[in-house]
């Protein structure tokens, strides 16, 4: 029985290319489900620990020149029955 016989670079190549193609989609995937997780599903806003996360982080870096106004509005998603 007569086998193909590839040449050694292009084994070499196949055997890299295959988990790095994996390793890249599994990448993509997590980055989309993390970016997700950080805003709200139905108002696409930053959800709480997002928005509290940023906005230190703004009033740390200009102190002297942000203003910010938080609004809670209880009940905003709830449909009526």
């Amino acid at each position: 029985m007569t086998a193909l016989a590839l040449p050694r670079k292009t084994l070499h190549i196949t055997a890299m290319a295959v988990p790095l193609a994996g390793w890249t989609l599994h990448t993509t995937v997590l980055r989309r489900r993390l970016v997700q997780a950080q805003r709200e599903p139905l108002t696409s806003t930053w959800r709480r620990e997002e928005f509290t996360d940023r906005a230190q982080r703004l009033l740390k870096r200009h102190p002297d020149e942000v203003v910010l106004v938080l609004a809670d509005a209880d009940h905003f998603l709830r449909t009526k029955k």
